[in-house]
């Protein structure tokens, strides 16, 4: 369900700008999307922290999710809400152009997801948009008894300028403190045409066919053809 890059196209970089006053906007302009998030947030182009972003994604979290420290081990991928709150923002395809109410049914985030909770229409940038609760749930099984770990997910759907993608938000976990502040950020976030860039041409055929026909001392080698 990801989206995916155009024959041609290039990766456009993350870009974060300090508005001056504390927050900053965070753009991503082949996603097509900008909002302004808290300055004291992380901001990453992927999961994993990489400088080469991914398509259209945007990961923010009031902490640094290199160094947070697990408290709860046996809870897998979920942090306590008094850690913070994640505010992912990934670009989806919408193949079959389903009504949002009907591609949220299809929305699943992560490994311990078990039910998306029904929801209802809101507005984001001025366009009808799309918010619905998922549940998560991790078990564990202890020597003594079994122990299930919970929590939820705020996720909203956000039709794009093309009727075949949707912007996918979602802020984890809900029970967090900080949702009214992710919730804040959803608001502002501004829908754009994304940005198609051409991969620049850097090698003239003329190079190639030269490297691979010359010698070291600048000789013809004997036999040998390229095809480019």
């Amino acid at each position: 369900m990801w989206g995916s890059l155009s024959s041609g196209q290039t990766r456009t970089p993350l870009a974060v700008a300090d508005l001056g006053d504390g927050p900053r906007r965070v753009t991503r302009a082949d996603g097509g999307c900008s909002l302004i998030a808290p300055k004291a947030w992380s901001v990453t182009a992927s999961f994993a922290g990489g400088i080469e972003p991914l398509y259209g994604q945007v990961h923010l979290a009031s902490f640094d999710r290199q160094t947070v420290q697990t408290p709860r081990p046996e809870a897998g991928f979920m942090l306590p809400p008094e850690v913070g709150i994640t505010l992912d923002i990934e670009v989806w395809q919408n193949s079959l152009r389903e009504p949002l109410d009907r591609y949220a049914t299809g929305v699943r985030i992560g490994p311990d997801q078990i039910e998306v909770v029904p929801g209802g229409p809101v507005t984001v940038d001025g366009r009808g948009a799309f918010r619905l609760t998922i549940q998560d749930e991790h078990r564990f099984q202890p020597t003594n008894a079994p122990l299930i770990i919970r929590q939820t997910r705020a996720v909203w759907l956000v039709p794009t300028t093309r009727d075949d993608r949707v912007i996918v938000i979602a802020a984890t976990p809900a029970e967090s403190s900080l949702l009214a502040m992710a919730e804040r950020a959803v608001a502002t976030l501004r829908v754009t045409t994304p940005v198609e860039l051409t991969t620049p041409v850097i090698v003239q055929r003329s190079e190639i066919v030269t490297q691979w026909t010359t010698g070291k001392a600048g000789d013809q080698i004997a036999g040998r053809r390229v095809a480019v």
